[in-house]
């Protein structure tokens, strides 16, 4: 999210980048959070602890983020 910002912004030129930085990140920031919600409150509200760490596994396999998560 932060990459893709830094480039939008400096697409849009110092001026404007300067006076609405912070509602694009906002902007941003709910974007992905309101993506991710659903996903996480499915997440967390598995009960099964073994059946949670293989979904994180997934999850970290297909966002190719290996190392990032700990075990529930």
């Amino acid at each position: 999210r932060e990459q893709e910002l830094e480039k939008a912004l400096s697409r849009l030129g110092s001026e404007f980048a300067e006076r609405h930085q912070e509602v694009i990140e906002a902007l941003t920031r709910g974007i992905v959070n309101k993506i991710l919600h659903d996903p996480m409150v499915q997440l967390r509200a598995q009960k099964d602890i073994d059946a949670r760490n293989q979904a994180m596994e997934t999850l970290q396999t297909l966002f190719n983020l290996e190392g990032t998560a700990q075990k529930v």
